[in-house]
C-alpha cells in the first residue's frame, strides 16, 4: 500500500503583473442559520510523525513581506470570538510538550518588529 494522493490548490500566475487570488470559505447564513466551518487539518499517524501545517506568504524583493491576518467575528447578541492557540501534549516518559513562540521581525537597517500582548 502506497502513500496517499496530493491536493493542490493554486492561483494563476503571472510574469509581469499581479498573481491571481485564492479563496476558501463558506457562504453566508440565511436568516435563522449559522454559517458553515471552514477546517484546515492535517492527519494522524499511528506509526510516525503527524503533518506539517504551515501558513506563510511570500517573500517580496522589491516591496513589503505580505501580512497574514487572523480575525475573529464579533457578536450583537452573544459573545466574540476566541483566540485559542494550543501547543501539542505528549504522553512519552521522555518528551516534553511543545512550545508556543511569538517571534517579532528583525531589520537589516531599521527597527525590528513589536510583540504585543
Amino acid at each position: 500500500a502506497g502513500s496517499g494522493g496530493s491536493v493542490a490548490l493554486s492561483s494563476g500566475r503571472s510574469i509581469s503583473t499581479s498573481s491571481g487570488s485564492l479563496f476558501v470559505g463558506t457562504s453566508d447564513a440565511g436568516s435563522v442559520g449559522v454559517s458553515g466551518e471552514v477546517l484546515l487539518s492535517t492527519g494522524q499517524s499511528t506509526a510516525g510523525h503527524s503533518g506539517h501545517f504551515q501558513l506563510r506568504t511570500g517573500e517580496a524583493l522589491q516591496g513589503s513581506g505580505g501580512d497574514v491576518s487572523l480575525m475573529l467575528g464579533g457578536g450583537d447578541k452573544g459573545d466574540g470570538g476566541d483566540v485559542v492557540i494550543s501547543a501539542g501534549a505528549t504522553t512519552s516518559d521522555i518528551g516534553r510538550g511543545g512550545d508556543v513562540e511569538v517571534r517579532a521581525g528583525s531589520s537589516n537597517h531599521g527597527t525590528g518588529g513589536s510583540v504585543v500582548v
